[in-house]
């Protein structure tokens, strides 16, 4: 599943997103930051492919995939993906163009 925040008051739209994060880490589950100083070719194989040995829920936190051209690719690449996972996954992004909105 994915949730995206967006916007362009960045303040209100990170507070949205962290305040959402953390109530799920009161449930327990298990949080993964991937932001431009993280991420590294491949992160979204590794998170779509991966499942917990005991059973814990991890909820990945995708911070400003469009910060470089790479990243923002693979990040549209995999959004199908992304959405079937048991993973959860939060998308904090600026304002998004409507062909962005449409994926």
């Amino acid at each position: 599943m994915i949730r995206v925040f967006f916007g362009t008051d960045t303040v209100q739209v990170r507070e949205a997103a962290f305040s959402y994060v953390h109530e799920r880490e009161g449930e327990g589950v298990t949080v993964v930051l991937v932001d431009g100083d993280s991420y590294e070719a491949g992160v979204y194989a590794a998170a779509v492919g991966g499942a917990s040995l005991f059973g814990d829920e991890t909820l990945y936190i995708i911070d400003t995939p469009s910060s470089t051209a790479a990243w923002y690719e693979e990040t549209v690449a995999y959004l199908p993906e992304l959405a079937a996972s048991s993973s959860e996954f939060v998308m904090i992004e600026g304002g998004l163009l409507a062909p962005e909105k449409k994926k």
